[in-house]
């Protein structure tokens, strides 16, 4: 995919398209689940983060700039939600 065309589609789903989102989301779900799943090693923790993600893309959507591509922005959202992950599971 074209850097430019995810940039339509974020545009659009920052501005509350549905649709828009939706395929960013299964473009993207795969790749989120499997570097979730690579740092906890377990099916169901990958699913929570995936969601957690999901989410947070979601409410962020009109942050992206597009300097990056957008699949490194969510490995980068991804990688930072195991780790708030796994800090929240240490804490006594």
């Amino acid at each position: 995919m074209k850097k430019a065309d995810d940039m339509i589609l974020v545009r659009k789903a920052a501005a509350g398209d549905v649709s828009a989102f939706r395929e960013i989301t299964e473009r993207h779900q795969r790749q989120i689940y499997c570097v979730a799943h690579d740092f906890t090693g377990n099916h169901h923790d990958a699913e929570d983060i995936l969601q957690e993600v999901l989410i947070k893309a979601h409410r962020s959507m009109g942050a992206f700039q597009g300097k990056a591509k957008l699949s490194s922005w969510f490995h980068r959202i991804t990688i930072n939600s195991c780790i708030d992950r796994e800090r929240r599971a240490s804490l006594p």
